[in-house]
């Protein structure tokens, strides 16, 4: 007789007809068709969000319509946290199946066999009875697959070296025709769930707390994310099978790219609780094709300047707005989409898009405030809002800016392209490049026109960098990891 694990979900958090869900599934997937990357293999991985479909759906379907060759997969290995009880180390269902109203999913029983005599994982259905991590991705993969197996495994606590145990095994066990899929959200903000590190503008401020989640995951380095989630232990509730995630794919010659993201405040319009929900995938960097240089169509590497002429004028007009709005309430303001048609500001598609964005401010000629975000983590518009903002009230090397101190700052803005390794210092060109300096844990960055500015050689700026992420000056000389990118950069 099979053993069926039965689903637990169907009729709350998706609908118990099968035809319903069915088609529901193919709408979403067919409203996130506009999200296709256009890989040439199938990621290795993916990162999807496991609420109920209503609030995640769409953002997990952009996950899966980035699947080019579904019908080559055989085995998805299911990697999520326990939402009702602690966990030690990582732990199957020892059934035959998964059921769904959609049918039931055999699991790969040899291999889960294999793993529990060799003591890399243990067993608990009374873990995965109600979890609902690993089902909510069932009816996607049932909808996209057509003859696989799946690997159902829940991460909990682990030690480092169970950790390397583990993923050294899984690493082993991935095969051509397998998928790993890790299910997670993100943060989890509000008094409902214990956690309010931040108040307003809450949205903005929660979209750049998950992007340096997002950072942190697209380093592919155990001791790297290892150092986040110990920081930030609430950044994610699947962060262990994220760990798990760096430490199979660490070295690999493989990137992170970022699919969709949004939060159920996005979605309800209410931000006094919010979870995130981040699509994410892991392919060879063979995959991407020449024309997708980075984590999605609008992040690619600029060949020529992203912004014409008219819409560097749009930019820092609306920096001007939002930098005039901030400094007059004395605190950040939500992107304010009234007082930018009262200016008679109509912004063009390509602020619609996603770049890592600086803003720069100067009083006679010397730095008032200088704000950025790298890695591009909304559209244009509300990060050149955001950081308009920032610069004037959180740079922490100057005191806030004034009212009247207004008519005498002058903006700077730098639009980014993603930040890519280098191997050797001496591939850095000065006034090209932007550089970014990580060691131990610690980062800094310069902006392609700094060094220029100052009249720095090359070594001279990789010193400067040293000393501004708090170590010597020849410190960048080992041990450290090297990053360039590029900007177009204007001002008034």
């Amino acid at each position: 007789m099979q053993r069926l694990r039965k689903a637990a979900l169907a009729g709350t958090w998706y609908t118990a007809n099968p035809k319903s869900l069915r088609k529901s599934i193919v709408q979403y997937l067919e409203e996130a068709q506009p999200k296709r990357i256009g890989f040439e293999q199938n990621p290795l991985a993916l990162v999807i969000p496991h609420a109920g479909h209503q609030w995640s759906g769409s953002t997990a379907a952009s996950a899966y319509v980035n699947i080019p060759k579904a019908n080559e997969i055989r085995r998805v290995f299911i990697l999520s946290p326990n939402h009702r009880m602690p966990v030690r180390g990582v732990v199957t269902d020892r059934v035959d199946a998964f059921s769904t109203p959609l049918g039931d999913v055999p699991v790969d029983s040899a291999l889960i066999n294999d793993w529990l005599e060799r003591d890399l994982i243990g067993e608990s259905s009374q873990a995965h009875r109600q979890e609902h991590a690993i089902e909510i991705q069932l009816p996607f993969l049932q909808t996209i697959l057509e003859d696989f197996s799946i690997v159902p495994l829940i991460v909990g606590q682990l030690d480092k070296d169970e950790l390397l145990k583990f993923s050294r095994a899984l690493k082993e066990s991935l095969k051509p025709n397998d998928l790993l899929v890790i299910s997670s959200d993100f943060l989890h903000y509000g008094e409902g769930f214990g956690y309010v590190p931040f108040g307003a503008p809450v949205i903005e401020n929660i979209r750049q707390y998950d992007m340096a989640t997002f950072e942190a995951i697209s380093a592919l380095d155990v001791h790297v994310f290892e150092e986040h989630i110990l920081k930030e232990p609430h950044c994610a509730c699947g962060s262990n099978s994220l760990w798990v995630l760096s430490a199979v794919f660490q070295d690999s010659k493989s990137v992170v790219v970022k699919l969709d993201y949004n939060t159920s405040a996005m979605i309800s319009g209410e931000d006094d609780m919010s979870v995130s929900y981040m699509a994410l995938a892991v392919v060879p960097k063979t995959s991407i094709k020449a024309d997708i240089q980075s984590s999605t169509e609008h992040n690619k590497m600029i060949s020529q300047n992203p912004l014409q002429p008219n819409e560097t004028i749009q930019a820092l007009k609306l920096a001007r707005i939002a930098l005039n709005a901030g400094v007059a309430a004395g605190e950040s303001t939500d992107f304010d989409l009234d007082a930018i048609k009262a200016a008679e500001l109509d912004l063009s598609p390509v602020f619609k898009e996603e770049y890592g964005v600086f803003v720069t401010l100067k009083q006679n000629d010397e730095l008032r405030g200088c704000i950025g975000n790298i890695l591009p983590y909304a559209n244009l518009a509300r990060s050149i809002w955001g950081r308009a903002q920032d610069a004037a009230l959180g740079d922490p090397r100057f005191e806030d800016v004034q009212p009247e101190e207004l008519a005498h700052i002058s903006l700077e803005i730098s639009v980014l392209t993603r930040p890519q390794k280098v191997t050797s210092f001496e591939d850095i060109v000065i006034g090209k490049h932007g550089i970014i300096l990580k060691k131990q844990g610690r980062t800094s960055v310069f902006l392609p026109q700094v060094a220029p500015e100052q009249g720095w050689t090359l070594e001279q700026t990789l010193g400067a960098l040293a000393q501004k992420a708090g170590f010597s000056s020849n410190a960048w000389r080992s041990d450290t990891q090297l990053e360039v990118f590029e900007a177009q950069v204007f001002s008034e």
